[in-house]
């Protein structure tokens, strides 16, 4: 086993880490509310696609389609940021004591 290394203290927090910890939970938010409009986008043309029989079916399948694979790829985006931001916050943690979990 090797030495484990010390958990960063706030006189390690530089400018840079004060950067990355806004862009991270900025590119968080954002990508939060990007997802849910797409998601209100494929719940409406779900919503259309099944109001009118077999007619409205064909009509908005492709609507439905496009919406949700949006909705897909806006998650992925959503997962991913919220995973860097969540490796970011374990270190951030330890430089910006106001941060600390209870």
């Amino acid at each position: 086993m090797g030495k484990k290394t010390p958990n960063p203290t706030p006189d390690d927090a530089t400018w840079f880490d004060h950067q990355q910890l806004l862009f991270w939970l900025q590119a968080c938010l954002r990508d939060a509310e990007v997802y849910l409009s797409s998601s209100r986008a494929s719940k409406t043309a779900f919503d259309k696609m099944f109001s009118g029989g077999f007619k409205a079916m064909a009509q908005y399948k492709d609507e439905h389609q496009e919406h949700s694979d949006q909705q897909r790829l806006d998650a992925y985006h959503f997962i991913v940021v919220t995973g860097k931001l969540l490796r970011l916050l374990k270190r951030a943690q330890h430089l910006f004591p106001a941060i600390q979990p209870p």
